[in-house]
C-alpha cells in the first residue's frame, strides 16, 4: 500500500511538471538554457583553472626545489619608478657580472648557473616586422637550468655563446608571425637594424 501511494505521488508530480512546462514553454526553455549555460561556465572555468595549475606545477617541477634566481631588481610591480635613483632604489644595486656567475658556478653545492639579460627589440624578416618583442640573451646552459623543449632546430653551443655568434632560438609565436608557414631554420632575421 505504501509503495503504490508513493508511486502515485511520483507520477502525479511528474504530470504536474509536464503540464507546467507545456503551459509556460518560453519560461521553461529559458530556465533550462540558464541552467545549461551555468553548468557550461562552471565546467569551463574549472578546466581553465586546472590547466593553469598544471602548467604552473610543471614549470615549478622543471625548476626543481633546489633552484633559485638572483635578480638585480625586484620582480614585482610594487616599486613605482620614474627612472630616477630617488624613486628607483634598486637601480643602485650593482649589476651581476659574468665573473660573479662563474665564481658561483665553481661552488661544489651548485650544479648549474646561467646568466640572462632581457630587453625589447624590433624584429624584421623580409616584409614582416614585429615592432616590439622581448629579446632574452642567455648563457649556453640556459636549457639545463630553465628546462623546456626545442621543437625545431637546436640550442646554441658554448662556442657560439663565447664568440657572440648571431644565432637565436625563437618561440612558436614569433616563428608564425615572422615566417608564416615556412621553415624558420637558417633564416636571417634583422634585430634592431642589425
Amino acid at each position: 500500500m505504501k509503495f503504490s501511494g508513493w508511486l502515485f505521488n511520483v507520477t502525479e508530480g511528474i504530470g504536474i511538471a509536464f503540464d507546467a512546462i507545456k503551459s509556460n514553454r518560453v519560461r521553461a526553455a529559458l530556465t533550462i538554457l540558464g541552467v545549461a549555460v551555468g553548468v557550461f561556465v562552471v565546467v569551463t572555468l574549472s578546466a581553465a583553472v586546472h590547466g593553469i595549475n598544471a602548467s604552473v606545477a610543471k614549470d615549478l617541477e622543471s625548476a626543481g626545489p633546489t633552484s633559485f634566481f638572483i635578480f638585480r631588481r625586484p620582480v614585482s610591480l610594487s616599486e613605482i619608478c620614474d627612472g630616477t635613483e630617488d624613486t628607483c632604489p634598486s637601480r643602485r644595486n650593482p649589476p651581476i657580472t659574468l665573473e660573479e656567475s662563474k665564481l658561483i658556478s665553481q661552488l661544489p653545492e651548485v650544479r648549474v648557473v646561467t646568466s640572462h639579460v632581457g630587453w625589447g627589440a624590433k624584429f624584421k624578416y623580409k616584409d614582416k616586422e614585429l615592432a616590439q618583442a622581448g629579446l632574452d640573451a642567455f648563457s649556453s646552459n640556459w636549457l639545463e637550468a630553465d628546462g623546456g623543449d626545442i621543437i625545431l632546430g637546436r640550442d646554441f653551443t658554448y662556442a657560439e655563446n663565447l664568440t657572440g655568434a648571431p644565432v637565436m632560438v625563437i618561440n612558436d609565436k614569433m616563428a608564425e608571425r615572422l615566417f608564416g608557414e615556412s621553415d624558420p631554420i637558417d633564416k636571417v632575421v634583422d634585430v634592431d637594424g642589425k
